[in-house]
């Protein structure tokens, strides 16, 4: 019998922007990340366009900041992050490429992780009948939006 690993999938939580609810939910992230041996980071986990925090550097240093503290709380946990629109901000999407670099348990992928037989994805991916170019198109529009 093969075991499979426990894994959790998160997206959406719009970190930084007013209508996020995530820290009403961030007890349980913890408690869930003690025990996963992968977390699958499943898009919009921040939004940059609508930032409160002020500049779209603070905002990418505050997201990293986030999942530097995430990574601590289980040491042999993986987690992959799948961008969504709110997300695929340009500036972001290089300093978390560096900041995975140097991270042997998160890896990073633009539209969909697979693991076994499942495919997660973010959303927007499966919004519509979407080709590659589409969403490329389409996620162009959100990456290079001001705050």
């Amino acid at each position: 019998m093969i075991e499979t690993p426990k894994c959790y999938f998160v997206s959406d939580l719009h970190l930084f922007a007013r209508r996020s609810k995530a820290s009403d939910y961030q007890q349980q992230l913890d408690a869930i990340i003690e025990r996963a041996e992968i977390v699958v980071l499943g898009g919009d986990l921040f939004d940059f366009k609508w930032s409160t925090v002020g500049s779209l550097d603070a905002t990418i240093e505050q997201a990293i900041d986030w999942l530097q503290r995430l990574i601590d709380i289980n040491p042999s946990c993986q987690f992959i992050y799948l961008l969504g629109n709110h997300d695929c901000q340009v500036d972001f999407v290089e300093r978390l490429a560096d900041f995975a670099s140097c991270k042997e348990r998160l890896r990073w992928h633009h539209s969909h992780w697979q693991c076994g037989d499942t495919v997660f994805i973010h959303g927007d991916v499966a919004d519509k009948i979407t080709t590659p170019e589409q969403l490329e198109q389409f996620r162009d529009h959100w990456g290079n939006e001001p705050i």
